[in-house]
């Protein structure tokens, strides 16, 4: 008896687990989509010094809130889409680019990127059909099957 209670335990908790993975699972590609939009990998590979870039400076060249990028940047090294790193000074730390990081960038055209695909992928057009799927799959059908 203790040992189906326990099975059932952990059945509940996977299926809250699954749920949140739901709920955020759109998180990934949102932050993806940021970098893209935001020019990041292309920061990081313009970025003069041979030393990884801080945040201070990848805010500044991207303009954006370095709060709010310092948050995405944790989320994206996360995901081990960017490379984060001590400066030589041992003080501070600063992002470096992934083969994967650099498959993200818009402006390059040498066949590899696949940052237009995400950008593609994640346009209003493509998403808004799975959004209405609900009301696709209870509409009545026409003809008989």
């Amino acid at each position: 008896m203790e040992e189906s209670k326990r099975n059932l335990l952990d059945e509940e908790a996977k299926a809250s687990l699954d749920i949140w993975r739901y709920v955020f699972g759109f998180a990934d590609i949102a932050a993806a989509k940021c970098a893209i939009d935001l020019k990041i990998p292309e920061a990081i590979e313009n970025h003069p010094s041979s030393q990884p870039m801080t945040l201070a400076e990848l805010s500044s060249t991207v303009s954006a809130s370095p709060s709010h990028l310092r948050r995405i940047m944790r989320f994206l090294v996360h995901q081990g889409i960017f490379k984060q790193g001590p400066i030589k000074d041992g003080l501070a730390t600063g992002y470096t680019n992934t083969p994967l990081s650099r498959r993200m960038m818009i402006t390059k055209r040498d066949g590899k990127s696949l940052a237009p695909f995400v950008l593609f992928e994640t346009s209003h057009e493509m998403l808004a059909p799975w959004l209405r799927l609900s009301s696709v799959v209870s509409s009545p059908v026409n003809g008989s099957h």
